[in-house]
């Protein structure tokens, strides 16, 4: 757990060590219905919209989604949300 202002926050942090995103594409990744041109992930199907919902459930609840990722080692997806009843 985070301590951000007097707030308490929960992280949580997904890790792959897959082909990682180009930083080309880094703008890309929460805008709806976009998708890299790396033939190595065209070729599995998607609709682009997995990470603008996750982004907005994020903001929703009073948090945030980051990454980043290197080419050839992975990417690290992380999000917080406030500690409250919901």
């Amino acid at each position: 757990m985070l301590y951000h202002s007097c707030i308490l926050f929960f992280e949580f942090s997904i890790i792959d060590t897959g082909i990682g995103i180009p930083q080309e594409d880094f703008e890309l990744v929460f805008q709806e219905f976009e998708r890299t041109n790396n033939p190595l992930v065209k070729e599995r199907e998607g609709t682009g919209l997995g990470l603008p919902l996750t982004k907005r459930l994020a903001k929703l609840y009073g948090g945030e989604i980051w990454f980043e990722s290197k080419l050839g080692e992975g990417t690290t997806f992380c999000f917080i949300i406030p500690k409250k009843k919901i």
